[in-house]
């Protein structure tokens, strides 16, 4: 990857605060709090880890990162975690000022959930500036990308009573999607399901059993099928329009692949 340029370091600091504060304009603030607060949660440990939640390994392994240069995300910025998107993004521009490689903390740090984030979000977002900034921001990294020798960690566990399944499905390092309670609400609907209230486990367990109570549980896998089948499509994408990130997305692409073939064997059960 060539150093950047200043024009380079602004647009990644504009890309940075765009995830991490809040606009003036009051219709995109409420879009703000919808997207990042409610649904598409901008921490690197709900995409990477087997846990899915704020501050696990690999939280830890950002702080380590942060802690050998010195940097400290700026404490007013009540970010929840430190490996919130726009932090890293904020220590990438901290590594090129101060005049150190950067390579390395994006390849193993940044770019491995930037796709399936960044596509969460314009999957997720109601208006046209957050999903304008997510493809912006996402086509701009990948160029950035060098070669990756990252893997996602194998998924041994198995998946078979309703709270297993559900776990799994939430959980974006094992399925290779992101479920967020919108998509959940959109496949409610789509099914004509009613659906609970809580968090996505709650919600999607909520959902499997109206599936079982009003005999549509062929509906309901028949539309996780399809976000897996979306997903699918996007990081082939992505492999073909990206050839130096290639390895991350066909990381992501065999795992979405995997998940198709999971839930089709279970549809094939519940006929």
């Amino acid at each position: 990857m060539n150093p950047l340029n200043e024009t380079d370091i602004a647009r990644l600091k504009g890309f940075a605060r765009l995830f991490l504060f809040e606009p003036q304009a009051q219709d995109l603030r409420v879009e703000f709090t919808r997207l990042f607060t409610l649904n598409v949660f901008p921490y690197a440990s709900v995409y990477l880890d087997a846990e899915a939640l704020l501050n696990t390994q690999t939280t830890a392994r950002v702080q380590v990162a942060y802690a050998r240069t010195a940097f400290e995300p700026d404490p007013a910025l009540a970010i929840g975690a430190p490996d919130h998107f726009g932090v890293e993004l904020l220590f990438v521009t901290h590594l090129w000022e101060t005049g150190r490689a950067a390579d390395e903390f994006l390849n193993a740090e940044v770019l491995p959930w930037a796709g399936i984030f960044l596509h969460a979000v314009e999957r997720n977002a109601h208006e046209e500036y957050y999903r304008e900034a997510a493809r912006e921001a996402h086509a701009w990294l990948m160029a950035q990308t060098g070669p990756s020798d990252w893997t996602l960690a194998p998924d041994p566990l198995e998946a078979d009573d309703l709270d297993a399944v559900v776990a799994r499905l939430i959980t974006p390092s094992r399925t290779g999607l992101f479920l967020s309670k919108a998509d959940l609400a959109r496949i409610a609907r789509d099914v004509n399901l009613p659906l609970g209230f809580g968090d996505r486990a709650l919600m999607l367990t909520s959902l499997f059993r109206a599936a079982g109570e009003y005999e549509r549980v062929s509906n309901l896998l028949g539309a996780l099928k399809a976000e897996a089948h979306a997903w699918n499509e996007f990081y082939a994408a992505e492999a073909q329009e990206f050839p130096a990130g290639a390895n991350i997305a066909q990381n992501w692409l065999r795992r979405t692949t995997a998940t198709l073939e999971w839930l089709k064997g279970m549809e094939q059960v519940a006929v």
